[in-house]
């Protein structure tokens, strides 16, 4: 069997979001015993602990200081210094899975010294997403390069992995030979969260009734696709129309300043404790993703939009994350709302009854739960594995 190895360059495996979407799954389908995880990271960044297998590189560079200068020519050239830092940790051979486009393109230079299988993890589309932030200008030299490298990465890879069909199409339109398989964002529910006890516990913690119908908001925010200002509107409305929100972001403090916000009926807090946070995202009614129009809104999916059918939430979806709505219509049509414009604003919605929350969450686990880690490097699951999975997610 070949070495396997998941390469993460520039982010910390110790945050919150790779916990989630690598550690978690490695650990729950019974892999963190044979994936080599190696995270290259600058001097100053924190590692993660407690974490087997993990090989960290503090000889990084922060992405600020290179990312598309100079026509995009330092990207190539800090990959080429990554790849050689690689080429002391990854054995030959390896079938390698790359997260993100700049890991990948550090794995593609390191074959062309070692022998090795590339997966390209892509995540997200990588250019348009960064042509809509605002970081990456149309035409540039830089976004020709990109797009070069892009292709380069599709046409190389043994395996590309798209979280979503409308992702998948895209690529294989830019590189028809690509060989492209979807496998979502992780998700795995834990029923024992579903509890009644759980809930009430839960609800107590953000000073919420068991009547209370809770809209949740877990993420980042910021004033991009996550945008700060369409998420506060939203949850003033939310308030408005008698609802109570609860939103667990690392933003916590500049949405509490908003005096709209500023109120009983909303829990905002920015909580570390992984466990803690899908305790009480659990004990909430419905799960909120909404974004403004970008150039790949129709392949986003989104983290916590797994996250909140993985806890059985209904979900509240705008128009404009395409994979999350397309996912609604197709297979959540009844535990799901799409909401339509640039300003979405709350249905009238009802609490999620128990019976609802089970079969939210066991129709996701089918679909995001951690056995689909096997598919990322070509292994056969046992029989066993999503209820193993089950038992072991945290």
């Amino acid at each position: 069997m070949k070495p396997l190895v998941y390469f993460v360059a520039n982010e910390s495996v110790g945050s919150g979001l790779l916990r989630a979407q690598l550690l978690q799954p490695l650990q729950g389908a019974g892999l963190a015993d044979q994936v080599q995880v190696v995270n290259l990271l600058h001097p100053l960044a924190r590692p993660a602990t407690g974490v087997r297998r993990l090989t960290t590189l503090r000889c990084g560079i922060p992405a600020r200081l290179y990312q598309f200068k100079l026509g995009g020519l330092l990207d190539k050239l800090v990959a080429a210094y990554y790849a050689a830092a690689l080429a002391w940790v990854v054995p030959r051979g390896s079938r390698v899975v790359a997260r993100s486009y700049f890991s990948a393109l550090a794995v593609a230079l390191l074959q062309r010294i070692k022998p090795l299988e590339l997966v390209f993890d892509t995540r997200s589309q990588f250019v348009q997403e960064n042509v809509s932030a605002g970081r990456l200008r149309p035409g540039s030299a830089a976004h020709r390069r990109w797009l070069a490298i892009e292709s380069l990465l599709l046409s190389r890879a043994a395996k590309v992995l798209a979280v979503s069909d409308a992702q998948a199409r895209y690529y294989r339109k830019v590189a028809p030979t690509a060989r492209v398989q979807v496998i979502p964002c992780f998700s795995q529910p834990n029923e024992r969260l579903l509890a009644a006890d759980m809930r009430e516990d839960g609800r107590g913690q953000m000073g919420f009734k068991a009547q209370d119908t809770v809209v949740c908001y877990y993420g980042s925010l910021d004033h991009k696709w996550n945008n700060i200002r369409m998420y506060a509107d939203f949850f003033a409305d939310c308030l408005e129309q008698g609802l109570r929100i609860c939103v667990i972001t690392p933003s916590a403090d500049e949405l509490r300043a908003d005096p709209r916000l500023n109120r009983p009926e909303a829990f905002i807090a920015q909580i570390d404790d992984p466990q803690r946070a899908r305790q009480l995202i659990a004990a909430c009614d419905h799960g909120v993703i909404i974004m403004k129009k970008a150039d790949d809104w129709e392949s986003r999916l989104g983290v916590k939009f797994v996250e909140y059918l993985g806890a059985g939430l209904q979900v509240l979806v705008g128009e404009w994350v395409g994979a999350a709505a397309e996912t609604v219509r197709r297979h959540f049509p009844d535990a799901g709302t799409i909401v339509a414009g640039e300003t979405p604003r709350p249905p009238a919605l009802r609490q999620t009854s128990d019976a609802q929350r089970l079969d939210i969450a066991r129709r996701a686990a089918s679909m995001f739960g951690y056995h689909r880690m096997f598919e990322v490097f070509d292994l056969e699951a046992p029989q066993d594995g999503a209820r193993r999975a089950e038992e072991t997610a945290p």
